[in-house]
């Protein structure tokens, strides 16, 4: 992190995740707190790759056309850390959305579930105070 001058978690691991979803990595996350995530660099000298680059790039298309992407729950209890809260209200925040299927009181689908933690953070300190 230090050599890309990444200094936020979520930003590392959001970069992460866009370069396996771009194709340019595979990353296999570890979910072990002592045990590395494992990440393999895509060789593209190999000419079956570029076969199907049209391939990658229709699914790349297809993504941005829909901007939500449902949040894994270590990318919000990250969210929650970085903001010095406890592991225990990023549960919470993830639980009742994924229960509602990522959708707000409107029924509408959300567009960023980080604005919808910093909605629910503010509230939960309204609430506690």
């Amino acid at each position: 992190m230090k050599l890309g001058k990444i200094k936020s978690f979520g930003t590392y691991h959001r970069c992460i995740k866009e370069l396996h979803l771009a194709g340019f990595i595979v990353y296999s996350p570890s979910y072990d707190a002592y045990k590395g995530s494992l990440v393999e660099i895509i060789d593209f000298d190999d000419p079956e790759i570029f076969s199907n680059t049209a391939l990658c790039e229709q699914e790349l298309s297809i993504q941005k056309e829909n901007h939500f992407c449902i949040p894994e729950f270590y990318e919000v209890e990250l969210y929650f850390k970085e903001r010095d809260l406890l592991s225990t209200q990023a549960n919470k925040f993830y639980s009742f959305y994924n229960s509602r299927d990522w959708k707000l009181s409107g029924g509408k689908l959300m567009n960023s579930w980080q604005a919808a933690a910093r909605n629910w953070i503010a509230k939960e300190g309204r609430l506690g105070s």
